[in-house]
């Protein structure tokens, strides 16, 4: 698949086509072009991801997922020379992954994430 084909995914969904693709692993969009990832999964509306055994596809689907807002806490650490830290240390409102990039390696075999 070429970057022209690859465009063709945004063209239809313009046109208001629908398509399915199937693929075995996310890194198959790449052996022919690099961009044919890319033009993919910027029309894609939804994904259907099982077990991801290798990092990289996992956090690309993480990212795709996208991230909500929640509560981040940091642990206090020790401080120089007084050995121990005294709790916990700040909260703050950040962000995270709806889908955490571990836990797509520990799903069940033939189970969607």
């Amino acid at each position: 698949m070429t970057c022209d084909v690859a465009r063709l995914f945004g063209r239809a969904r313009a046109a208001g086509i629908s398509l399915l693709l199937g693929t075995h692993e996310l890194a198959d969009l790449n052996v022919a072009a690099d961009c044919v990832r890319e033009h993919v999964l910027g029309n894609v509306e939804a994904v259907i991801a099982h077990r991801q055994n290798v990092l990289e596809p996992a956090e690309l689907l993480a990212r795709v997922a996208g991230t909500r807002p929640a509560w981040v806490t940091t642990d206090l650490t020790a401080t120089a020379g007084r050995g121990r830290g005294r709790g916990r240390g700040k909260r703050r409102r950040g962000y995270e992954f709806w889908l955490n990039p571990a836990s797509s390696r520990r799903s069940a075999s033939g189970r969607p994430l």
